[in-house]
């Protein structure tokens, strides 16, 4: 089985070419230098002839489409796109239901109504875009034993740019799952005579536990489907059939965002476990609440300080303090991280279990909420007792050697003032 966290995804706007078909000028400006502005190339016609030319002398990857235009209508342009891979969003005052079901399945990725909204419905179509480009890292599974179902709905999510399987059983089903990173799945309720249900009870454990794939039940109006069952059982909706494509959509995308987001936060947890395994193996570290009282210390702490974990957790840093350590040093440790909320730093000796003493290079970080509030707070420390003995030894060595100077010079005076004495009396 793969793994089934995300890929990088990078995109560059400059590398699109996006056709603008607008007759009002005005609009053409401001849809224009909203592409500009999101550094997009474009390109521009007032009609329907201008669009062709522009179309047939360069590579197009988007049009944003008005159907009302003077020498035509857009949707001539859109029969003649049909089977090329340029997207196309429609802009139109018409909100017809039927004519936007039927385009959907011929390609049409979005449409844009006129209305009060349109301004920012314009602000957001590069990020419908990029949306559309990063479809291509997503896989949808259609589950249905019907290639006529299979094929229809294939083509409409196709379109979006995500990656489509098919199948037509559970353990060819299964067998996708297992090699291939499926972010959703589009399961017929009626599959093999209604076993779609014991499908996902039997594989619970691997589809929405541990790859926690988004499930979308296609049902008919008379299916026995338990819809609760369903539902308590992890599937994410249940939509009846004959469904709108529009809403089917719109679904599939809110689904596979929701699947990037928990897989994006779920990559960033392994990767902050691996950091703080990398600090757990090469610093002494604890953690203690807002009152400061332990709440977790990693093995190096009680190798160091003699104490295990059971008699650290529940106490206060007080337990391993040396009584050479001047009370205003913490002090000061306190003002800054709890008053200032600011990361404290320096050198700090502490008292092991069995009365020895050991210093520590050491920094502690206030972790604060969304509100400004301290909740907890990390210390990492480095073991630098072999350097303040190294310190402690030379400065003995110096202060030895100075005596001894100081000694010789002394008695080095005595002789010469004794020599001069006794040259005097000659």
């Amino acid at each position: 089985m793969k793994d089934n966290y995300p890929n990088k995804f990078v995109f560059e706007a400059e590398k699109f070419n996006i056709l603008i078909v607008e007759d009002s000028i005005s609009m053409l400006k401001m849809l224009n230098q909203n592409f500009l502005d999101n550094k997009f190339n474009t390109f521009l016609a007032s009609s329907l002839k201008e669009a062709r030319e522009v179309v047939k002398r360069n590579k197009i990857d988007y049009i944003i489409l008005d159907i009302n235009l003077p020498d035509g209508s857009g949707y001539e342009l859109i029969e003649d796109l049909a089977t090329s891979s340029i997207k196309i969003v429609v802009v139109t005052s018409d909100n017809d239901p039927l004519i936007r079901e039927s385009f959907y399945e011929k390609g049409i990725i979005d449409f844009l109504n006129k209305d009060k909204n349109f301004l920012y419905k314009i602000s957001e179509i590069p990020n419908l875009i990029k949306q559309i480009e990063k479809n291509k890292l997503k896989n949808v599974l259609i589950i249905d034993d019907s290639y006529i179902f299979r094929n229809k709905l294939k083509n409409v999510i196709s379109n979006r740019n995500y990656k489509v399987f098919e199948s037509s059983s559970t353990s060819e089903s299964l067998e996708i799952i297992y090699s291939e990173n499926i972010d959703l799945i589009l399961l017929d309720c009626e599959i093999e005579n209604n076993n779609a249900y014991n499908f996902l009870v039997h594989n619970k454990k691997m589809i929405l536990d541990e790859l926690k794939i988004k499930i979308i039940l296609l049902a008919n109006d008379n299916s026995t489907f338990v819809s609760r069952d369903a539902f308590r059982l992890g599937v994410r909706e249940i939509i009846k059939k004959p469904y709108s494509v529009e809403d089917l959509i719109l679904k599939i995308d809110m689904f596979i965002n929701d699947k990037d987001i928990e897989d994006e936060i779920a990559s960033s947890k392994k990767l902050l476990e691996q950091y703080k395994n990398a600090v757990d193996r090469s610093s002494i570290v604890s953690k203690a609440d807002e009152k400061g009282v332990i709440t977790y210390v990693n093995e190096a702490f009680c190798n160091i300080s003699g104490y295990s974990k059971e008699e650290l957790l529940g106490k206060t840093h007080s337990i391993i303090r040396h009584e050479d350590m001047h009370s205003s040093i913490f002090e000061d440790m306190w003002y800054t991280i709890k008053i200032k909320k600011e990361p404290w730093f320096g050198e700090i000796k502490n008292k092991k279990k069995n009365g020895g003493d050991y210093w520590v290079q050491t920094i502690i970080n206030p972790i604060l909420d969304n509100d400004n509030n301290v909740i907890e707070y990390i210390g990492i420390r480095t073991d630098i007792t072999q350097i303040e003995k190294l310190k402690t030894h030379f400065k003995k060595q110096y202060d030895l050697t100075q005596n001894n100077f100081n000694e010789i010079m002394n008695l080095s005076k005595l002789y010469e003032k004794a020599i001069d004495q006794s040259s005097i009396s000659y």
